[in-house]
């Protein structure tokens, strides 16, 4: 059995043998992750200012013999993100970088990456820093009703999975981005907006009526 408490929480566990017979001239030992907490006839363990994830038991015996009973105490605080940036409007061919940054990040946390046409048909595409590879390539080229290359084959994730770099070279379907981390305590997304435009060309005439193509360029 699990509890979850946020750090710096007290707890109050019992330890009641099941039958009244057990009851007398009983002696109670408590463990905490198989180390001797503490060696009480009392069945009632009292812990405070809770900071770090545990297993305790407690085992109670008398001249029939023993029985134990374990609870794992996870102490664990529901993530708090921030996503940047939160919209986004680029051209064809930019490389477009997220960040997905975590408040007191733990080993426990997992971080998911989604993207889609909307917020409603988002696709996970990276999984706790695995790629979702096969399932991911071929949902998201059928969801784009293009044959162009699948969206998956233009994403990456650098810094210990916490950014998603965009190459938008072939991603004009591309509508939504989102950030999924979870822990024990809960599960925060955050979402981001992107438009992906078309490089502007224009063509502009000389005096010797010979047109030629101007690409504009960011300043």
């Amino acid at each position: 059995e699990d509890t979850i408490v946020e750090p710096g929480d007290s707890l109050k566990l019992h330890c009641d043998p099941e039958n009244e017979g057990e009851q007398i001239n009983f002696n109670i030992t408590w463990y905490k992750n198989d180390q001797i907490l503490q060696e009480k006839t009392e069945n009632i363990l009292i812990l405070e200012d809770l900071n770090n994830t545990a297993n305790y038991k407690c085992q109670f015996s008398n001249l029939a013999g023993n029985k134990s009973m374990s609870i794992e105490i996870i102490v664990s605080k529901k993530p708090v993100i921030r996503l940047s940036p939160l919209q986004i409007i680029a051209e064809k061919g930019d490389r477009v970088e997220y960040t997905c940054n975590i408040e007191h990040r733990t080993d426990n946390m997992m971080i998911d990456w989604y993207v889609g046409n909307s917020e409603n048909s988002l696709l996970k595409v990276f999984k706790n820093g695995t790629a979702e590879s096969a399932d991911a390539a071929a949902a998201s080229k059928s969801a784009s009703n293009s044959t162009e290359p699948s969206l998956f084959d233009h994403l990456d994730i650098i810094e210990n999975q916490t950014k998603l770099v965009i190459h938008t070279e072939n991603t004009p379907h591309l509508k939504t981005i989102a950030c999924e981390v979870s822990n024990p305590a809960g599960i925060e997304r955050k979402v981001s907006k992107i438009t992906v435009l078309e490089k502007l060309s224009l063509e502009v005439e000389t005096g010797t009526d010979m047109p030629f193509p101007v690409t504009s360029e960011n300043m």
